[in-house]
C-alpha cells in the first residue's frame, strides 16, 4: 500500500510536469505566431569573428534567414532565440547579434559577432577510478587512477565536426577512437557518429552490500574485458529536437571469480556479446547547456539490448526519460527542477548490467557513497539559486589570444532537496535503500565560467542521519 502510495506521488509530479512542458511549448509557440501588420526585411546577415567557422554552421542556427520578411513584433524574440542556439554549441564563447536597420524603410542587416573557442585540446587524463570523487577520497589511495591523454578536436574542418580519440591507462585501460559529423546531407538535418574501442579492468564492482558496491580487484591481470563498436545516425530538423539511432556491438571477457564471487554476474556464467538498439528523443530549450537558468530540456530513450542474434546474450528493454524546468524569478533569484524515470524488464538478467540511483548525475544528493540497484526508479531533484555574482564579463590584459583572455563567471548560492524511489526485486545483503522513499536535502555553492567549466561545493544531509561535504563538477539539474 505505501509503495503503491509513493508511486502515486510520483505519477502525479509525472502529470505536472507534462503539463507544464505543453504550457510552455504553447506558449512558445503562440509567441512565434505573432503576426501584425508591420514587417521588416532582412536584407543580409554579416558574421564577424568567425576565423574557423564555416559561415552555413553559424546560419544554420539562426532562427533568420536573408531576404525574408519578419514580423517586426517577434524579430527581437527571434534574434534573442538564434543567440541561445549558438550557444549551445560547444564552439563560442560569446555571440552577440545586433540589428541595424537601413536607409530603406522596413529593411534591416543583422551582424552576428562571435568569440571562437580554441578547439584543439590534448587534454592529460588523472581520473580516479571511483564512480566520483568523494567516493575516492573515503580512501584517498593515489594507486586508484587512470592515466594517459585524451585528444579532443571540435570544430574540426570547421564543420562543427569532432574528433576524438583516448589512450588510458591505470586501473581502466582503454583505447577509443570517436568521429561525429553534424551535416551529412544537403539538408544539413542529419549526422553521423562512430565510436570504436576497447578497455581492461583491473577492479569490478561484482554486487551490493549495505547499499554500497562490492569489488573485486586484480592488480596483476583484468578481470574484465570489453571490446565494443557503435554507429549511430542523428535527425535535427529544426533548432531544439532532435532524434538519434544507435546499433552497437560489445564482447565482455570475465574472469572466473567474478563468476564465482556472484553467480548471476553474468547470465549461465558465460562470456557474452551482444547487440544493442538504442532510440534517444531530445528536446532542448535551454539557454545554455553547461549552466542552464531558463528554458527547459526533455529526452525518452529506448534501448533494446539483446537482438537475439548472439549466444549467451542477455535479452534485456530499457525504458528512461527526463524533464529539466529553469526558470528566472527575477534578476538574481533562479528556480530549476528536475524529474527522471526509468525502467527495464527482460529475461537473462545479469549483474553488470544493473543500474539504479548512484551512477552519472542520476543520484539523490547526500547518498553519493551509496547505490541502490533496481528495475525501475524515479527521482525529483528542485534547486532554489541565488546569484551572489551574477555573470561576469572580464578582459585578462596579460593574455594575447581572445579566445583566453575574454572571460566570464558566476556564482550562485543553492539550496535543495532532492527525492527518489527505487523498486528493486533484486535480493542483496543489508540494503536499506531500496524499495522505499528516500531524500537529501542541503545547500551549495556554484562557481561557474567559460569553457563549460562548473565547480560546486555541497553540504548535504540525508534520511539516515548522515551529512557530508561534497563536490562536483558538473550541473546539478
Amino acid at each position: 500500500m505505501i509503495k503503491k502510495r509513493y508511486f502515486l506521488i510520483l505519477f502525479w509530479a509525472v502529470i505536472t510536469y507534462f503539463f507544464n512542458l505543453g504550457f510552455v511549448y504553447s506558449q512558445n509557440s503562440s509567441n512565434l505566431r505573432l503576426k501584425d501588420n508591420d514587417k521588416v526585411f532582412i536584407e543580409g546577415i554579416d558574421i564577424q569573428g568567425n576565423n574557423k567557422t564555416k559561415d552555413f554552421v553559424i546560419l544554420r542556427e539562426l532562427e533568420l534567414k536573408e531576404k525574408e520578411y519578419i514580423s517586426e513584433s517577434t524579430l527581437d524574440s527571434l534574434v534573442k532565440q538564434s543567440v541561445y542556439n549558438l550557444k549551445r554549441t560547444p564552439l563560442f564563447n560569446f555571440v552577440n547579434i545586433e540589428t541595424q536597420k537601413l536607409p530603406e524603410p522596413n529593411h534591416v542587416k543583422l551582424l552576428v559577432k562571435v568569440v571562437e573557442r580554441w578547439y584543439i585540446w590534448p587534454i592529460p587524463v588523472f581520473q580516479l577510478a571511483d564512480r566520483n570523487i568523494n567516493e575516492w577520497w573515503r580512501k584517498r589511495d593515489f594507486s586508484r587512477v587512470d592515466y594517459g591523454i585524451f585528444f579532443h578536436y571540435y570544430n574540426f574542418r570547421g564543420r562543427n565536426e569532432l574528433l576524438r580519440f583516448l589512450t588510458q591507462f591505470g586501473y581502466e585501460q582503454k583505447f577509443s577512437l570517436s568521429y561525429r559529423i553534424p551535416y551529412i546531407n544537403k539538408a544539413r538535418t542529419l549526422g553521423a557518429e562512430m565510436n570504436v574501442g576497447f578497455s581492461n579492468l583491473k577492479e569490478v564492482s561484482y554486487s551490493v552490500n549495505s547499499d554500497k558496491l562490492e569489488n573485486y580487484v586484480n592488480r596483476d591481470h583484468f578481470p574484465e574485458k570489453n571490446i565494443f563498436a557503435n554507429f549511430s545516425l542523428k535527425y535535427r530538423k529544426d533548432f531544439n529536437n532532435s532524434h538519434s539511432l544507435e546499433l552497437g556491438f560489445f564482447q565482455y571477457e570475465f574472469s572466473d571469480t567474478l563468476l564465482t564471487l556472484n553467480p548471476k554476474f553474468s547470465y549461465e556464467g558465460k562470456d557474452p556479446s551482444f547487440m544493442r538498439l538504442l532510440y534517444v528523443f531530445k528536446s532542448d530549450f535551454r539557454d545554455q547547456k553547461s549552466y542552464p537558468l531558463d528554458g527547459y530540456y526533455f529526452d525518452a530513450s529506448f534501448a533494446k539490448i539483446g537482438l537475439g542474434i548472439m549466444k549467451h546474450s542477455p535479452d534485456l528493454t530499457e525504458i528512461k526519460s527526463t524533464f529539466d524546468f529553469y526558470k528566472p524569478i527575477n534578476k538574481r533569484f533562479f528556480f530549476a527542477s528536475n524529474l527522471t524515470g526509468f525502467f527495464s524488464y527482460g529475461t537473462n538478467r545479469s549483474f553488470y548490467l544493473e543500474r539504479g540511483l548512484g551512477y552519472g548525475n542520476d543520484f539523490i544528493r547526500g547518498y553519493e557513497h551509496f547505490v541502490v540497484h533496481g528495475d525501475k526508479f524515479a527521482l525529483m531533484k528542485n534547486n532554489f539559486k541565488f546569484a551572489l555574482i551574477p555573470t561576469q564579463e572580464r578582459t585578462l590584459p596579460f593574455l594575447k589570444s581572445e579566445k583566453f583572455n575574454k572571460i566570464h563567471y558566476a556564482l550562485y548560492l543553492n539550496a535543495f532537496i532532492d527525492v527518489g524511489y527505487v523498486d528493486s526485486n533484486f535480493n542483496y545483503l543489508n540494503n536499506r535503500l531500496d524499495n522505499k522513499l528516500i531524500y537529501g536535502y542541503g545547500l551549495g555553492l556554484d562557481f561557474v565560467t567559460y569553457y563549460d567549466v562548473v565547480f560546486r561545493l555541497e553540504y548535504s544531509f540525508n534520511a539516515l542521519n548522515q551529512s557530508g561535504f561534497f563536490i562536483h563538477f558538473t550541473a546539478p539539474i
